[in-house]
Parts: C-alpha cells; structure tokens; sequence
C-alpha cells in the first residue's frame, strides 16, 4: 500500500510541475515591422503584454502574441481621431490565451483569440505602460 501511494504522489508532482512548465513556456510571438517603433519597443511590448495576459486569473496558457500595425490603426481608429491617443505612443498586441478549470471572469477550458491589449507612453522617452485591453 505505501509503495502504491508513493506512485502516486509522484505522479501528482510529476504532473503539477508539468501544468506548471506548461503555462510558463514562453508564447510565440508574431511581430511585423513598424514605421513608428524599433524592434526592441515592439519585443519589450511583446513581453509585457504576454505578462499582463499571464496575470489573468484562469490563464493555463498564453498561445501567440501578435503585433500588427495596420491591425492595430483599425482597432484604434476611433481613438486616434478623437485624439484620445496618438500613434506615435501607442502600441497594441494581440494575445491568443487558454484558459483551465479554474478560472473567474473567463470561461473554463476555452480559448481566446486577438484580445487586444494596448500601451501607451506620455513621450517618446517614456517607458510603455499597459492602458488598456479587450476585443
């Protein structure tokens, strides 16, 4: 009987460490050139979007992240017209996620495509921040 419990808590730890090495696994990243940033704004904004969406209560797993600029005017056009935002300091990526079982404000065990999440900066020496996200 104890060598059968043992089994099995190894395999419960084999498999907790598994889901955890899983969810962790850094998300391919999709990102197209910009006219207004630098590769390396756009890499450090890959990342910090991929964070926030990690951060999502429920997230198994953060599947690509995308930037896209003609993606990204479309989505904020409205914005940039009002001159609620500008162009030059504003950066949108687009996360494919997972969610599990055990989740709170998103449906368990399904996936989220293109959730929008956007940065912004004050200046162009400022660093970005996340302002905002959603479809």
């Amino acid at each position: 009987m104890k060598k059968f419990l043992i089994v099995l808590l190894v395999i419960a730890l084999l498999i907790t460490g598994g889901v955890i090495a899983f969810k962790t696994l850094p998300a391919p990243k999709t990102l197209g050139t910009s006219a207004l940033f630098s590769e390396s704004e756009i890499a450090n904004g890959a990342k910090t979007a991929e964070k926030q969406v990690r951060n999502f209560s429920g997230v198994l797993r953060v599947l690509r992240v995308t930037y896209d600029e003609e993606k990204a005017e479309s989505f904020l056009a409205s914005d940039f017209e009002s001159g609620k935002r500008t162009r030059e300091n504003t950066m949108v990526f687009f996360v494919d996620f997972a969610t599990g079982a055990h989740t709170t404000a998103l449906n368990p065990w399904d996936v989220y495509t293109d959730y929008a999440v956007i940065l912004t900066r004050e200046n162009e020496n400022a660093p970005f921040e996340v302002t905002g996200g959603g479809y």
